[in-house]
């Protein structure tokens, strides 16, 4: 028995069942029509809120994209997209959620509590020294990854900041290696801490022109020579993520001073912790140990000089030996040695006595040519 409550009020005023049916598929089909029509506008407006996501600029969509990827674990699709592509990929993923609405709302209030401000990111932007100080400082960021070039890095490196900034924000590094280093206000919000911490640090604790102007950073070879030393002793930084141009000496020069700037310049750690050791890389081959963290600087430029200036010197003593050397040609080697038995002397003696003898007869000549002249 049907109990719908019209049926039960149209039975009240006695109306016939004819009458009542009717009343009951009237009333369902306005049910059906309101439902009908409400999932239509429902439909208008998610499609409507597609198309204005396809609106967005450029950078909007990157942030907003990149928000979504890292609070979901997807660090594996951070990666340069092609400019329409950041709209695409994120309509594509909303697309995934019950309600994308209220999602897209969410990365909003997220965006709003992580995003970085521009001004925030000028002091490193076009900075490769200052860029890879930052990375190797919180390497976690890079080092699942491949860089070629400062173009292709810098690009990584300031978009990730800018949209993931409470990524950057996690991790740790240390700062009392080096000898100054500021205390950020503590009314300072907490999204920028970090990233002004670093930066008091990279300002304050510069490499000293006197320590690095043997370095000349137009010598292709002198500059290769360092890159390659310290990759050798295990002090390039970033040395599997970041890969300059070979051809490029400026990136390679650059490599070398931020390597050389995140070594501690602390009087302190070196008072305490290097001053007495007898041999420093026995020291640093210790698990325990992390060479940027107590090497000085100063010893490693030091170290890097005095094997320059050794490598030179080589250079130049091989060369004069070269200059000096008379290369004798192989057919004339035994012609050579009769001529040494038969003037019971030195080869070396012969030659030279050779030279004398015919550099004095063309002094003879030159004067019987004068007074030929003159007469």
């Amino acid at each position: 028995m049907n109990n719908s409550p019209i049926r039960y009020e149209l039975e009240n005023w006695g109306a016939s069942d004819n009458i009542i049916n009717y009343a009951e598929t009237k009333l369902m089909k306005l049910c059906i029509d309101q439902v009908t029509k409400n999932q239509r506008i429902h439909f208008d407006n998610v499609q409507h809120f597609y198309e204005q996501i396809k609106t967005l600029s450029l950078e909007e969509a990157k942030s907003l994209l990149y928000i979504e990827l890292s609070t979901t674990n997807r660090f594996d699709e951070l990666i340069n997209y092609d400019d329409d592509d950041y709209r695409n990929k994120l309509c594509i993923i909303l697309k995934n959620y019950a309600q994308p609405i209220v999602r897209f709302n969410e990365l909003i209030n997220l965006k709003l509590q992580w995003h970085l401000p521009e001004h925030y990111l000028d002091w490193f932007r076009d900075d490769l020294v200052a860029s890879l100080f930052i990375a190797d400082k919180t390497c976690g960021i890079v080092s699942q990854s491949s860089y070629r070039g400062k173009n292709e890095f810098l690009s990584f490196l300031v978009d990730f900041i800018k949209h993931n900034i409470y990524l950057f924000n996690s991790r740790v590094y240390n700062k009392t290696q080096y000898e100054f280093y500021k205390i950020i206000p503590l009314n300072t919000p907490e999204t920028l801490k970090p990233i002004l911490d670093l930066k008091n640090i990279f300002l304050t604790n510069q490499l000293e022109q006197k320590d690095i102007n043997w370095i000349d950073a137009k010598n292709a070879e002198q500059v290769t020579w360092i890159h390659n030393e310290l990759k050798r002793k295990g002090l390039l930084i970033l040395s599997n993520v970041f890969f300059p141009f070979k051809e490029n000496i400026n990136e390679l020069y650059d490599q070398i001073l931020a390597s050389l700037m995140v070594l501690s310049n602390s009087s302190i750690i070196y008072e305490q912790q290097v001053k007495n050791i007898s041999d420093i890389n026995d020291y640093l081959k210790s698990p325990y140990i992390n060479a940027s963290d107590v090497l000085p600087r100063s010893i490693v430029i030091k170290q890097l000089k005095k094997a320059w200036n050794t490598k030179v010197d080589r250079a130049k003593k091989s060369q004069s030996k070269t200059d000096n050397t008379i290369k004798i040609y192989k057919k004339n080697h035994d012609k050579l040695q009769e001529l040494s038995q038969h003037f019971n002397i030195s080869s070396n003696k012969l030659i030279n006595q050779l030279i004398s003898d015919e550099y004095e007869k063309l002094k003879e000549l030159s004067k019987l040519q004068i007074i030929s002249e003159h007469f």
